[in-house]
This record gives structure tokens, sequence and C-alpha cells, in this order.
């Protein structure tokens, strides 16, 4: 292959490597870490159990109106304020965040209530979520704790992998990408400015 063949390999393959290094740069941008927000609970999520849930103010929208998700034992007699025996999803609850994105909402536990909850606040405009879990997964019904992000106070370990814990993988490979890229211009210059003179 004649030299000007050669050079116009390396310079597309320079190319194509800086167009990889910046794809890759962009989706690390997109999924940076954000704190995960942690609900303060109160009470006990037992039979006739008052629980308190409250979330910090500027996790929802000034006053938004919010969504409660709740999944467990006799979930639809739990109020915000009957008797079934089979685990459910009460959607229909709901309350209000106040001027600084704060929430406060008890939930009154019907006399059946036993087990764990699952419970999840949604802002009904900002789509932002908070998810708690309360309750006794023995059965007792009673507990209290924080909860959020894959963490509760019945001692369940946060496991699996979340994307930002690849970061430093993205960052990384990205940056050895565009070294990759500069050293194949770099190259490519040097090898043209030797065969002019």
């Amino acid at each position: 292959m004649g030299a000007t063949m050669t050079n116009k390999l390396v310079r597309a393959s320079a190319a194509l490597a800086l167009a990889a290094g910046l794809a890759l740069a962009a989706p690390t941008a997109a999924n940076a870490y954000t704190d995960p927000v942690v609900a303060e609970t109160t009470g006990s999520a037992g039979p006739n159990g008052t629980l308190g849930v409250s979330i910090p103010a500027g996790t929802m929208a000034a006053n938004e109106a919010v969504g409660l998700s709740v999944t467990g034992e006799s979930a639809l007699g739990i109020t915000t304020a009957i008797v079934k025996t089979a685990v459910e999803t009460n959607s229909s609850l709901r309350t209000q965040a106040d001027a600084s994105g704060a929430v406060a909402v008890n939930l009154k536990f019907p006399a059946t209530a036993s087990g764990a909850y699952s419970i999840t606040l949604v802002g009904l405009e900002s789509g932002r979520s908070v998810s708690l879990v309360a309750g006794d997964a023995t059965g007792a019904g009673t507990g209290t704790g924080t909860g959020g992000s894959g963490s509760n106070a019945s001692g369940l370990p946060a496991t699996g992998l979340d994307s930002g814990s690849l970061l430093g993988l993205w960052v990384g490979g990205g940056a050895l990408v565009l070294a990759g890229g500069a050293i194949a211009v770099g190259t490519t210059v040097r090898r043209a400015r030797n065969a002019a003179a």
C-alpha cells in the first residue's frame, strides 16, 4: 500500500475512535448519580396501627398532589387518617406536598394488618417517587424505620448493581478511546509532515 492509502486508513481509524469516544461519553453524563431520598417512618404498621411517613423538603414539587401506593395484606383497608386477608395494592390514597416539596402523611392500618408493606409515594406532576418497606416480614405487623432506594430498617441488604457504580468504567473507557484517537491523529500528522519535507 502506498503512503496516501495508509494515511487515509489511519485518518479514518482516528475519526472512528474519536466518534466512539464521544458516543461513550454522552450516556455517562445522562446517568449521573443522584442521592437517594430517605423516607422516615414513625409508629406501627401492625393491626390498628398508624404509620407516619415523611420525606424531606425538595423531594416533590411545591404543592404537588402525591399518590400513595401500598402493597401488602389487607392493603385496601389502609386509609390516610375492612377486613381482607389477601395481599393487595391500594393505589387510591392521595396527599399533598407542602410549599417546600416535603410530604408528611399518616397511614391508618386495619385490624387485619400483618406482614411487610411496600409503600411508594409518587408526585403526580413531577413523577418523582420514594419507596420504602414497613412492617414485619414474619407477620407480627410491627416495625418502624427508614427506607428508600433499596434499603429499610428490617435489615434487608441493598444488593445488585446500579448505573452509578459503572461511572468509573465508562469514564475510563472513554478516556482510553479518546487517547487512542489522539495518538492516531498525531501519528498521521507527523507522517504527513515527514513525507512533505
